[in-house]
């Protein structure tokens, strides 16, 4: 087993970014919290993420969670939430791949280069790491997806936006990361234009 941070394996990505759980609330039975998920495990021999480290330093494997609307719910929880948007069943697997596979090198234009680039002009990057920042940039680019935004500008939905990310991401203030939010909620809009 080859195990290290996603973070620390900076050639591997998530396949679906949506599984980035970092920041979120992590709830267990009757709802209580956890904590903040602040780290992926990952075996980069088996392709996917092997579990998750909490703030509290307490860690979850990966077959005993699920995510679902922006939170972890470990295993015999039921999510505040109910059922909706369940992205993963437990002991479904969440993959990881190398960046050269997945065509980052040869597509830079692709969301997330283009995320790095506004990350390059837009952050501090003595004080931020990308990694730090992505899941703020996901959280936008899927929001902006969402039927209840369509239609709307970004100033129109950013004050649900907040709410939203503040109950998902707790750990992280909004307002560091808002400039990330808003370039991924316009430039998910060019998916629809």
């Amino acid at each position: 087993m080859a195990l290290q941070t996603l973070r620390d394996a900076a050639e591997w990505r998530l396949v679906n970014p949506a599984h980035d759980v970092r920041g979120m609330t992590v709830r267990g039975p009757g709802g209580s919290s956890h904590g903040t998920a602040q780290q992926l495990l990952v075996d980069t021999n088996l392709e996917e993420v092997y579990g998750i480290e909490l703030d509290t330093g307490r860690t979850f494997a990966a077959r005993q969670i699920r995510i679902g609307d922006g939170e972890v719910i470990t295993e015999g929880t039921r999510s505040e939430h109910g059922e909706r948007n369940i992205i993963k069943e437990f002991g479904q697997p969440i993959r990881v791949m190398r960046r050269e596979e997945a065509g980052e090198e040869e597509a830079p234009d692709s969301f997330e280069g283009r995320f790095r680039a506004h990350f390059n002009r837009a952050f501090d990057t003595e004080t931020h790491a990308f990694d730090d920042v992505a899941p703020a940039y996901w959280f936008g680019h899927q929001m902006a997806q969402r039927e209840h935004f369509q239609g709307r500008t970004y100033e129109a939905s950013r004050r649900s936006l907040q709410s939203h990310f503040r109950k998902r991401s707790p750990a992280h203030p909004f307002e560091i990361v808002e400039p990330a939010i808003r370039f991924a909620f316009k430039q998910a809009r060019t998916l629809t234009l």
